[in-house]
């Protein structure tokens, strides 16, 4: 990964990110996941949001050839993310400013229930 080509990631994926504890869809799955926040905590890439499939969904069962099986819903929580955020889909930003926005407009204030309430996932972060 470098600075010259974005990577491409939803914005909800920040918020995984925060709270990843080694649980997920599958080893397969686990196993990406904790490279993919070992290479962001590292190299801190540029990230392109983005409402597509990205580097986390790669390894996601609910990944059908590129498009998302639960789409609707996680647009949902996309679209939080961002009127939080302050951004758009195509917006880029470095990873740690991303994670930053994370934690001061979204976890550190108490709003992660109402951006990620449609999520199966969010037991494993609050």
């Amino acid at each position: 990964m470098n600075d010259h080509f974005p990577l491409l990631l939803r914005p909800h994926h920040s918020l995984c990110i925060c709270f990843f504890k080694g649980e997920g869809y599958s080893n397969t799955f686990t196993a990406s996941m904790a490279r993919i926040i070992q290479t962001l905590e590292k190299e801190n890439p540029l990230i392109q949001l983005t409402n597509n499939c990205d580097i986390i969904c790669s390894s996601c069962p609910e990944n059908r050839g590129g498009i998302c099986r639960t789409s609707e819903k996680v647009s949902g929580i996309d679209r939080r993310c961002m009127a939080e955020y302050h951004t758009a889909y195509g917006d880029i930003l470095h990873w740690r400013d991303l994670k930053l926005l994370a934690h001061e407009r979204i976890i550190d204030c108490g709003k992660l229930s109402d951006v990620c309430q449609s999520c199966r996932w969010s037991d494993l972060c609050f």
